[in-house]
């Protein structure tokens, strides 16, 4: 969602030092959203590429090796400054360059476009085509775009923050040289490919920046650089004198193309004739060129506007004679470019640029045209994509903004194109441009609340409903849209579910999903996201391309649990040496265990090989092979599994070897020196017993021995089914059931049993059912007869569990019960009495459960209307909406698949935009200015929190509401959202922000009952001495006496406690304790972690925020001085300076805010400052500007209200036109 862009802090304390809603909360713990950074960023230049590379390349083949013994240092010469077969490293090179010069026409761009579409193995590339056939592609500003697109994409980073014009090079630099390590980490080569640099439009007027004196001097010693261009025009005069281009060492003359002078002449012929030809034929140049490429034979014939040229007489136009001069893109829309770099320069110069305007106006006109008609069905994909990269190429900012900021194309562009990443591209653009002129900050938050709106829905796309559009034959959609999704994980499996349904192109998307894989910086999620690709696969029952996509990531990451369940599904698919093979990869982490630990070693029937071996001696069982089935029981070292498969063993073996067998079996148990490995020896021991038939000697080792109620579940419900199946008589069946020493141990037993008959599972059942009953404890008691329910639920014995249900007490077990009882009733066929069973669940969160699982249960069998009708009915229903989708378009109901796949989007998109809405509410609420009004708008806020807590997604949910209502003199609005706090943890922590925005009465009322939470035995210690610590700052604040008594309690329990520490050194502060303080501070600085991956603020930070809010700021300063992260830095220095301000120390405040380097910090500082003096309000203005960025509004939402008076009313009815649906 849209918060979910950056990482979100949530406040302990700020004191008295109140940021204001949307602000920065820099003398406490921040309160509401601090965005650090956007979600990682996928580059899709290669689509670019394909259209510039041709179908073929011919007589190359020694260029293209040169080019690859190049980049791979196998073919370097002294001009690049390396020596011929140097190693990847790190070591810095003056050169690692090649420039390849030749004439116009030579082939350059189809050499370079082809090579960069096929590099050779282990290298990365990194390119950009200097082009004038396609808008927005050749200038400096398009290349660093570009590049730090890619970049971004091969690290899994987000873009950076606050880019501009004076810091995109030096992120370009930076990204290029952690692209270059991460590379070199891997063994791989990093290339910057350039091709056309003489066709840089950057390079022309007065105040020119030149791509070629943008690519870096020296580069790392694993990275190369390879340009082309024409010999003149010659280098720009910006590339500095020391520069590898200035080194004619680097040139390397290319010779030109037989098939590419060919083609020269036959384009320069052709063109001379459009130019001069009938006005059909000058048209079709002109609007190809005006366009920017794109276009479709319906876009030129609406274009045209002629009845003599219909779609079908442009379309055999463009593939016959004038066809030479134009190249259909590759997709599915079959748009046209000009077919060669040269052709569209020359065409722009003798066309003229008062004949180009007026094409462009047509284009305009044609725009506009859709535009009024609200964008309808059919709008052309241009109009949806090029038209506005051509505006931009163009610099034509009253329109971009214009078409950037419609809400109805951009709802048009992700019905059409999926997801909504084109829409945020043109925004991102739009905002670019804005800044680059004089900003208005107007504007750019503006477009601000369109950017962030749309990116919050892409992070909320069901996983099915990619899966689901190609299944109904539309693949561009469906993997646009799997494309778009945020998070990593959720990609992928977006991609492999398209491939699950399209077999003809499941290796490509297999392949894709392999590179989001190894393109993810963070090896435990590059391994997770690998282990979901090979389960995928294995699903697939194609589990040698499981083995070997996971034997590189074994060992590096936890991948037990996930290759387990692969493992387990090659013994059921009877791929039984695969699953040999791939046994052979799990982690034996209890062979390590028991070599370190001994007898403190983890369980040892939990260790996944030997589990995994013990299925697969009953798997080689099955299929009659005792030799092999009898080797590999040999093989498990864990004694539980061994003497478990030991008792398949026997079991299975002809009479007169079971004695032996059994023999081997004890002796082994016997032998065992760890005395918890003989604890579970002994328990298995018990089966063998029972698979030999010795009965007594069975139920003599349970009564006498059998260890804890880990292994007694296990062993008790071992000799029931096997007393089942071997057809022993009741008085055994009893006999087993007799030997449990504690019921909770029979009850788990016989739930969890697999019945091979139903009798004698329902007596089973029944015997469980009995001993549930016989446990004292209520709580206890039922949690046991649940289980029963399910278990009964699960072999449809429906009555019994309903009569079951019937006896619980506990309104929460009895509506789990009826869920259970729903599930089994749709399984069955009952689907009425499912629904009046999901009916009768009253908790809101309880019956999402069993309404997706009846409703996929209703589309496993066909029943779509059915399943919809529950899905509907959940709080959250986009999933399995999607889910129902899917199956429906499996079955070939393509008019349901598609109303329910528009639906689930409809819904997921609800979804996300109330999430959003209800924050911004909130930040609004004190923004706009009119008591009424902000009274009205947290009311719609506390209206929305109910759906947003059902949907879990944001931590401390009613803080920034509670706060917010209290600001505002909203007592008992806050008050309803404090008494909605679900935990006592989440209770106390609000009410302490709560005090701290209230008068000074109402606050200590407030801290009074947080002292109080503080007390109640359900909350973590942790979380209760941080309450309280939060607590006794408050009380400090207002002068109560006993926040020095909470001070002493919170400082012994908290010895360790580094955030409580941090939050303590407040209070000690503003008691003048300063001993206190200094040891405090000692003792966070001594302890204190490695930034987490997950929080943006550290205890060093937290510590900064407790000092200022003390008005300690020369401690605050001093701490703050000691960060190493330049982020965090920033943030604290932010901090103090803000605190400075509100002690009227502004002439300090304003030098530290002069050290900060991180705009959205400057901003808050800079809105403290222009509160005081008017004077800075332009530093304010250029500030929040850049800010708007990359950042959310509601990061500089004061500040905007301090600029622009009105614009918090305006970005109010913006966020009603966007959120709220009209009828």
């Amino acid at each position: 969602m849209g918060w979910r862009r950056g990482f979100r802090a949530e406040a302990s304390r700020t004191g008295d030092a109140t940021a204001g809603p949307g602000g920065y909360a820099n003398t406490g713990v921040h309160v509401g959203d601090v965005y650090l950074a956007g979600g990682p960023v996928r580059s899709r230049y290669l689509e670019l590429v394909r259209r510039i590379a041709p179908p073929e390349l011919v007589e190359r083949e020694e260029e293209l090796a040169e080019l690859a013994g190049f980049c791979l240092g196998t073919d370097l010469d002294a001009g690049t400054g390396l020596d011929a077969g140097s190693r990847i490293g790190m070591g810095r090179s003056a050169g690692g360059y090649r420039w390849w010069r030749a004439p116009a026409w030579a082939g350059k761009s189809a050499l370079m476009a082809w090579f960069v579409l096929h590099p050779p193995p282990g290298v990365r590339l990194v390119s950009f085509f200097v082009t004038a056939r396609l808008a927005g592609q050749s200038d400096r500003t398009a290349f660093l775009d570009s590049t730090l697109e890619q970049l971004a994409d091969l690290l899994d980073r987000p873009l950076p923050a606050f880019l501009t014009d004076t810091n995109r090079e030096a992120h370009f630099l930076g990204l290029l040289a952690d692209a270059a390590e991460v590379c070199a980490d891997r063994g791989e080569r990093l290339v910057l490919l350039v091709d056309g640099l003489d066709e840089d439009r950057g390079v022309s007027g007065t105040d020119f920046h030149s791509i070629a004196a943008t690519l870096p001097a020296t580069v790392p010693g694993n990275t190369r650089v390879v340009v082309s261009s024409r010999p003149n025009p010659p280098v720009p005069d910006d590339v500095p004198p020391h520069h590898p281009l200035r080194d004619p060492a680097v040139v390397r003359p290319l010779a030109p193309s037989a098939r590419a002078r060919a083609i020269e002449v036959d384009m320069r012929r052709e063109l001379d004739r459009l130019l001069t030809g009938p006005p059909v034929d000058q048209d079709l140049l002109g609007l190809l060129v005006a366009s920017g490429g794109g276009l479709t034979a319906t876009d030129l014939a609406e274009l045209l506007a002629d009845a003599e040229w219909p779609v079908w007489r442009v379309e055999e136009h463009l593939g016959t004679v004038a066809g030479r001069s134009f190249t259909p893109l590759p997709g599915p829309r079959r748009s046209f470019m000009l077919g060669h770099e040269e052709l569209a320069t020359t065409a722009v110069t003798r066309i003229g640029p008062e004949r180009l305007d007026a094409y462009r106006a047509r284009l305009h006109a044609w725009a506009d045209a859709y535009r009024a008609r609200g964008w309808p069905a059919g709008t052309p994909g241009y109009l949806l994509g090029g038209y506005h990269r051509m505006l931009t190429a163009h610099g034509d900012l009253p329109r971009m903004v214009a078409f950037a900021s419609d809400h109805v194309r951009h709802d048009r562009m992700a019905d059409t194109i999926g997801g909504n990443r084109t829409a945020i591209a043109e925004i991102t653009a739009t905002q670019h441009a804005v800044l680059s002129s004089r900003p208005d900050v107007t504007t750019l938050a503006l477009l601000n609340v369109h950017l962030h709106v749309l990116a919050g829905r892409d992070w909320n796309i069901p996983v099915e409903l990619p899966a689901t559009w190609a299944a109904l034959g539309d693949v561009e959609r469906a993997r646009s849209l799997a494309r778009s999704i945020s998070a990593p994980a959720d990609r992928v499996d977006a991609l492999l579910g398209i491939a699950g349904v399209r077999p003809g192109i499941d290796a490509e998307l297999v392949a894709e999903a392999v590179h989001e894989a190894g393109e993810l910086d963070d090896p435990d999620e590059r391994g997770q996201v690998t282990l979901l690709i090979a389960s995928r696969l294995a699903e697939w029952g194609r589990f040698a391309q499981a083995e070997q996509l996971l034997r590189p990531v074994i060992g590096h990451v936890d991948t037990g649990t996930g290759l387990e369940a692969i493992v387990t599904g090659a013994i059921d698919a009877s791929d039984l040496d695969r699953a040999e093979s791939l046994i052979g990869l799990l982690p034996d982490a209890g062979r390590a265990q028991r070599r370190l630990l001994g007898p403190l070693a983890m369980d040892h029937h939990q260790e996944p090989v030997g589990r995994c071996l013990a299925r697969l001696v009953r798997a080689v069982l099955r299929h009659g092979d005792l030799k092999r089935a009898t080797a590999l029981a040999r093989a498990i070292e864990a004694p539980f599994h061994r003497l478990t498969a030991w008792a398949d063993l026997i079991e299975a073996a002809p009479w007169r070897e079971t004695d032996e067998l059994l023999r081997e079996a004890l002796d082994f148990a016997e032998n065992i020196a760890d005395p918890v490995a003989w604890e579970d020896a002994r328990a298995a021991s018990a089966m063998c017993f029972a698979a030999a038939g010795r009965f007594d000697h069975a139920l003599e080792v349970v009564r006498a021995s059998l260890p804890s109620r880990r292994y007694r579940e296990k062993v008790l419900g071992d000799l029931v089914v096997r007393a089942t199946r071997s057809g022993w008589p009741d008085i055994h069946f009893q006999a087993v059931l007799d030997a449990a020493q504690y019921p909770e141990h029979l009850v788990g037993a016989l739930t969890r049993v697999v019945w091979d008959d139903r009798d004698w599972a329902r007596r089973g059942l029944a015997a469980a059912e009995a001993a549930a009953r016989l446990v004292p404890d209520v709580e206890e008691r039922e949690s046991l007869l649940l289980e029963v329910i399910a278990a009964l639920a699960q072999v449809d014995e429906a009555d019994r569990a309903r009569a079951v249900a019937d006896t619980l007490v506990g309104s929460r077990t009895r509506q789990t019960a009826m869920s259970y009882l729903a599930v089994g009733a749709a399984r069955a066929g009952g689907f009425d009495d499912a629904w009046r069973l999901v009916l009768s669940i009253c908790d809101p969160l309880d019956p999402d459960v069993a309404l997706g699982q009846v409703a996929r249960q209703l589309a496993r069998s066909g029943r779509f209307g059915e399943a919809v009708s529950f899905a509907r009915s959940m709080s959250q229903p986009a999933p399995d909406l999607a889910r129902v989708a899917l199956a429906a378009a499996r079955a070939g109901d393509r008019d349901q698949a598609t109303a329910l796949a528009e639906s689930a989007h409809a819904h997921a998109r609800t979804a996300s935009d109330h999430v959003l809405r209800y924050r911004w509410l909130t930040v609004l609420a004190p923004l706009v200015g009119d008591v009424e009004q902000g009274t009205a708008i947290a009311e719609s806020a506390a209206q929305l929190l109910p759906e947003v807590a059902a949907t879990d997604a944001v931590p401390g949910r009613g803080v920034l509401l509670a706060r917010t209502a209290e600001s505002l003199g909203l007592h008992d609005l806050a008050d309803r959202v404090l008494r909605a706090a679900e935990h006592p943890e989440e209770h106390g922590r609000m009410l302490t922000e709560v005090a701290s925005v209230a008068t000074p009465a109402r606050a200590r009322a407030l801290l009074d009952q947080a002292v109080a939470s503080a007390g109640l035995p359900d909350s973590r210690l942790s979380w209760r001495v941080n309450v309280l610590a939060s607590a006794s700052a408050g009380l400090a604040a207002l002068g109560d006496d006993r926040a020095h008594h909470l001070a002493q309690v919170v400082d012994h329990w908290a010895r360790d406690g580094g955030l409580t520490r941090a939050l303590l050194a407040e209070t000690t502060s503003r008691l003048g304790e300063h001993e206190w303080t200094d040891r405090l501070i000692a003792d966070v600085l001594a302890k204190r972690k490695p930034r987490d991956d997950f929080l943006p603020y550290t205890t060093t930070t937290t510590l900064v925020s407790s000092l200022a809010n003390a008005g300690d700021t020369g401690r605050a300063e001093i701490v703050a001085r000691t960060i190493a992260d330049p982020d965090e830095l920033n943030r604290a220095l932010a901090t103090v300076a803000i605190a400075l301000v509100r002690q009227r120390r502004t002439h300090r405040a304003q030098e530290i805010a002069e050290e900060i380097t991180s705009t959205a910090p400057r901003a808050h500082v800079l809105t403290e400052l222009a509160k005081h003096d008017p004077e800075h309000l332009p530093a304010l203005e250029q500030s929040v500007a850049e800010t708007l960025i990359d950042y959310p509004w509601t990061a500089v939402g004061e500040g905007l209200a301090l600029l622009r008076p009105d614009l918090p009313a305006e970005i109010h009815h913006l966020l009603h036109t966007l959120t709220v649906p009209t009828d």
